[in-house]
């Protein structure tokens, strides 16, 4: 009997105790797990930035109105003025129409330096020609005749030349304008004092001569009053 009662209690002292389970309070075991999982840190957001595609629609934006004002101003200038431009024959000018038009739409100074060379040159070589024509009549004396056609030419020589670089400038100014608008009228803007300065230089040496001739060729004026009133005009002016 007591040896039963002994391995009974035996048995009872070694039993093992039952695990523990979560299920007494609700949500324990959840929240462990919970707890153990990293906490995820948020990405700060990017601020936006400057990028070229907005550069870019920024400059081209800029360029278009630049242009229709380019385009309003030349249109209210010549609607204001009053100019229009008519077609001359200027052979002694090599530019060609369009630009020779370009030049009286936005250049009016240089362009009536333009004007004034061709009628100048035209002078010019008219006289130079009437020179040629005594040296040959009077062979014997064509020294003399050639001493005054070298005064003529070399100023001829001269003013061309000046004016050749001229033009060179405005070819410039007429192909960036077609290129860009807005670049050739800032270019203009530059420019166009300093073309008319050196284009009006350039006549002086051909004006200093062919004054001569306009002093001689001019007539008088037929009538007492007329006539005294032209001489004092031409002796005061």
């Amino acid at each position: 009997m007591f040896g039963k009662k002994k391995n009974k209690e035996n048995t009872s002292d070694t039993a093992p105790e039952p695990e523990k389970s979560g299920k007494g309070k609700p949500g324990k075991g959840k929240q462990k797990a919970t707890d153990e999982t990293p906490a995820t840190t948020k990405k700060p957001k990017k601020k936006p930035g400057f990028s070229l595609k907005k550069a870019f629609l920024i400059v081209t934006l800029l360029t278009v109105l630049a242009s229709a004002g380019f385009a309003g101003y030349t249109f209210f200038f010549k609607k204001e003025t009053g100019r229009t431009y008519t077609a001359q024959d200027l052979p002694h000018v090599t530019l060609p129409r369009e630009m020779v038009k370009f030049s009286f739409e936005n250049l009016p100074d240089l362009y009536e330096a333009f004007v004034r060379f061709n009628k100048e040159i035209a002078l010019l070589d008219g006289e130079i020609e009437r020179i040629e024509t005594i040296g040959a009549t009077y062979p014997d004396q064509s020294a003399i005749a050639n001493k005054e056609k070298k005064i003529w030419a070399d100023a001829r020589k001269k003013s061309v030349n000046s004016f050749g670089k001229i033009e060179k400038s405005v070819k410039a100014l007429y192909v960036t304008f077609q290129v860009n608008p807005a670049s050739g009228k800032a270019r203009m803007d530059e420019e166009k004092a300093g073309l008319a300065t050196n284009a009006n230089q350039a006549l002086e040496p051909v004006t200093a001569l062919t004054d001569r001739i306009k002093a001689t060729n001019e007539a008088v004026p037929h009538g007492l009053v007329k006539g005294t009133l032209h001489k004092l005009k031409k002796k005061f002016m």
